[in-house]
C-alpha cells in the first residue's frame, strides 16, 4: 500500500469517526407538543367519518443530520413524511378519519444497533408515539371505533406502545391494528394481548406481514414472525392466486403512482416472510433493503386488499356492536 492510499484511507476513516461521534454528540431534538397541528401530518379536528385510524409512518430519515432522531423542523424529512403519509393512508381515509403523528424518528441507522446501543434513541421516538396516542384518545377521538395503522418503524413503535401501556387500547372501540413491516411473535402477542388475525371479519386483533421474494433477507423479519396473506386474510400457507389481489397502487417517485390489478400472487413461507414472484417492473423499484426484499412495497402491492378490507372490519365491528 503505497503513500497515498494510506493517506485516503486514513481520511475516510476520520470522516466517518468524526460523522459517528458528531450524530452520537447531537442535541436531542426538541419534543412535540400534540396541541398543535405542526406535529402531526394529517389530524381532522372536524371528522365526518364513524371510524378514525392513528397512523405512524415508516422510517424518513436516513441519515443523522439530526443525531440519531430526527429534528422534527427538518424540513426535507417533514416533505418525506407527508409523501409517504398521503401514499400509505390512502388504504384508510376513505372509511376512517385519519389522525397521524410526527415524531422524533430514529435514523434508519439506530435500527441496525444492538439493542442497548439504540435503545435510547427508540425511547424517544416510542414517547413521542405513546404521547400522541394519549393526546388523541383524550381530545380528538370522541368515543369512535379506530384502528392503528403503522408500517414498519412506526410497527415497531406501536409494539413497544402497546408493551408498556397496553391500558390505553379500549378493546370496545379497537377495529384492529394493521401493523405490516416488523416483526411480531408469539411473545409479542401474548404481552400485548392481541390475538393474530385469522380471517377477514375478526376485530380487536393485530395483523402484520413482511414481503419478500424467495431467498430475501429482510432486515425487519426475525425468528418466529406471524404472518397474514393480505390476498386472503387467513394465515393459510396455501399460495393465493393474482387474481385475488385487487390492484396495487405502486410509489414510483416524485409524486407519480401506477396502479396494477392483478399485480401479484401471494404465499406466507415457513419462515414467516409473504412470499410473492419477482415482479417483471423490478427494475423500476427501490429495492434499498436488499435483493428480493420488498419492504418498502408492504401496502402499495395489496393497495386495493387492504382499502376493501379496512371497510370489511369496520362493517363487521358496527355488526357486533349493535348486537352488544
Amino acid at each position: 500500500m503505497n503513500n497515498r492510499t494510506m493517506r485516503i484511507l486514513l481520511a475516510a476513516l476520520f470522516l466517518t469517526l468524526f460523522w459517528a461521534a458528531a450524530a452520537l454528540g447531537a442535541a436531542t431534538p426538541a419534543p412535540p407538543d400534540y396541541g398543535s397541528d405542526h406535529y402531526w401530518t394529517m389530524r381532522q379536528d372536524q371528522p365526518a367519518k364513524a371510524f378514525d385510524v392513528f397512523y405512524v409512518h415508516p422510517t424518513t430519515y436516513g441519515d443523522t443530520a439530526d443525531g440519531l432522531n430526527q429534528s422534527l423542523e427538518n424540513q426535507k424529512v417533514r416533505a418525506a413524511t407527508e409523501a409517504t403519509t398521503r401514499q400509505q393512508i390512502g388504504v384508510y381515509k376513505d372509511t376512517c378519519n385519519v389522525f397521524a403523528p410526527r415524531y422524533r424518528q430514529v435514523s434508519i441507522k439506530v435500527l441496525s444497533m444492538k439493542q442497548a446501543e439504540g435503545e435510547p434513541y427508540k425511547k424517544i421516538a416510542t414517547d413521542d408515539v405513546t404521547q400522541a396516542f394519549r393526546y388523541y384518545l383524550k381530545h380528538l377521538n370522541q368515543g369512535r371505533p379506530y384502528i392503528i395503522a403503522a408500517h414498519s418503524q412506526g410497527s415497531m413503535l406501536i409494539l413497544r406502545l402497546l408493551k408498556a401501556n397496553r391500558g390505553l387500547l379500549k378493546d370496545s372501540q379497537h377495529v384492529a391494528a394493521y401493523l405490516p413491516g416488523w416483526t411480531f411473535t408469539d411473545q409479542d402477542l401474548e404481552d400485548i394481548r392481541l390475538p393474530f388475525a385469522q380471517s377477514p371479519e375478526q376485530t380487536c386483533c393485530l395483523l402484520s406481514w413482511n414481503t419478500i421474494a424467495q431467498g430475501g433477507k429482510s432486515p425487519t423479519l426475525f425468528a418466529g414472525a406471524h404472518c397474514i396473506n393480505p390476498l386472503s386474510w387467513t394465515t393459510t400457507t396455501q399460495e393465493q392466486p393474482r387474481k385475488l389481489n385487487i390492484y396495487a397502487l405502486i410509489d414510483m417517485g416524485d409524486g407519480a403512482t401506477k396502479k396494477i390489478p392483478h399485480f401479484t400472487s401471494a404465499r406466507i413461507g415457513p419462515q414467516g416472510g409473504l412470499i410473492i414472484p419477482v415482479p417483471a417492473m423490478v427494475d423500476q423499484l427501490n429495492m434499498s433493503m436488499g435483493p428480493n426484499v420488498f419492504h418498502r412495497y408492504d401496502v402499495d402491492f395489496f393497495h386495493g386488499n387492504i382499502k376493501a378490507n379496512v371497510a370489511q372490519r369496520c362493517a363487521a365491528w358496527r355488526e357486533k356492536s349493535q348486537k352488544r
